[in-house]
């Protein structure tokens, strides 16, 4: 059977949901956690495309149980922060007994695209393609001959 820790593993999966307390009984299961930021917004854009399904898919189901998903605002440390809490109930019910149903909505959420750069092989170029001197273009001036000795001395003085 399903537990709350499976539950809070497939939000994990789906939107890197991290979960920071959990509190269940016969009737409700909440869930209090955060999503963490990478630089990208792609674990928002996950966590709210789960919140979106599970609460389009409730809407059109006619399920035994029911969702609460809201932000629980606290103070933590001098600061003004906040936490994703999650509340699933099922009145008249024991929730757990829904815990398959609700990961499945979980896990049916799309997922942002996001592209993976990875290094590859240039087909045709030169090992040391990257090289700072090639011999060839701009280089440094720092280690340039001074031009008017290039030039063979036709340049020196006026006239």
């Amino acid at each position: 059977m399903a537990t709350a820790r499976d539950l809070i593993e497939a939000l994990g999966k789906q939107s890197h949901f991290e979960a920071v307390d959990l509190q269940e009984s016969a009737g409700q299961i909440r869930i209090m956690g955060r999503v963490p930021t990478d630089g990208t917004n792609a674990n928002l854009t996950n966590w709210l495309l789960v919140v979106d399904n599970v609460l389009e898919r409730l809407a059109a189901t006619k399920c035994a149980w029911t969702t609460d998903i809201s932000k629980s605002y606290f103070r933590k440390g001098g600061k003004l922060v906040f936490a994703w809490r999650l509340l699933f109930q099922a009145p008249g019910a024991d929730i757990r007994t829904f815990i398959p149903d609700i990961i499945s909505f979980i896990s049916a959420a799309p997922k942002t695209s996001h592209v993976t750069v990875d290094e590859v092989p240039l087909v045709g170029a030169s090992p040391n393609r990257n090289a700072l001197n090639r011999g060839k273009g701009a280089g440094s001036v720092l280690n340039a001959p001074p031009i008017a000795s290039l030039a063979g001395g036709r340049f020196s003085g006026g006239s």
